[in-house]
């Protein structure tokens, strides 16, 4: 399940991701941050990890094919997890794509993570 969280900032999308996320909510997801990007140069991501289930093959190539195109439109990724390989992930992606910062938070610092996502 992946599901939007509600920011009072218009450039910061959030998100929960836990469980399997399905082609449909994929795709309501993308919708919303297409729309976003209609009002704003840049934006920045919130993701809540709790758990992740699998992603339909759809939605993975959906995801990779829109990253890939817009990636300088992302400035900065908070990324809130207990899973370690969700703190290595978001290390390397932070080193391979110098225009976004990525930063990983442990499920306790939420609030650290939406500060420096604010920043």
């Amino acid at each position: 399940m992946m599901e939007l969280i509600e920011l009072q900032e218009d450039h910061i999308v959030g998100l929960r991701i836990d469980g399997k996320v399905d082609n449909e909510t994929f795709d309501r997801v993308l919708a919303e941050i297409e729309d976003r990007l209609t009002r704003h140069d840049k934006i920045r991501l919130y993701v809540e990890l709790v758990s992740l289930g699998g992603i339909g093959l759809e939605a993975l190539f959906k995801d990779m094919k829109f990253g890939l195109g817009n990636w300088r439109r992302f400035e900065r990724e908070a990324v809130v997890s207990d899973r370690s390989w969700v703190h290595k992930i978001a290390s390397v992606t932070d080193r391979l794509m110098p225009s976004v910062e990525v930063k990983a938070f442990p499920l306790e610092e939420k609030s650290a993570a939406l500060a420096w996502v604010r920043e």
